[in-house]
């Protein structure tokens, strides 16, 4: 018969007890390893955040830019103005479309339905 006393602990016990301390050791790798790349990836989302803040700002500046151009712009030819004030219209349109989605995928801002607010 085996002694499986304090003093003189079963080969099997000193097994199990070495295998639990070697998965401690492996998990507590593997979290570290989830933590570094969780890291990592919020690294690389901020970075990707700036980039498209520093995009949605130069589209404000272009629009901001287009509406200033066409608060000053002299009248000589009115056909000539008209025709200018609707490309211009088009570029703006067109450019707040770019803002709009920008941020929409970025910050994943979501329309609330009508029918959600009727309610």
């Amino acid at each position: 018969m085996e002694d499986t006393s304090k003093e003189n602990p079963s080969k099997e016990v000193d097994a199990a007890i070495k295998s639990l301390k070697n998965q401690i050791v492996d998990e507590r790798e593997k979290i570290l390893s989830i933590k570094c790349k969780y890291t990592e990836k919020l690294d690389e989302k901020n970075e990707i955040e700036k980039l498209i803040r520093a995009c949605i700002n130069d589209l404000k500046e272009e629009l901001w830019d287009i509406k200033t151009e066409l608060r000053y712009t002299q009248v000589k030819d009115p056909t000539e103005v008209e025709k200018r004030f609707k490309e211009n219209i088009k570029e703006i349109i067109d450019k707040e479309k770019k803002l709009t989605l920008l941020y929409d995928k970025m910050f994943h801002i979501k329309a609330v339905p009508a029918k959600a607010v009727d309610n």
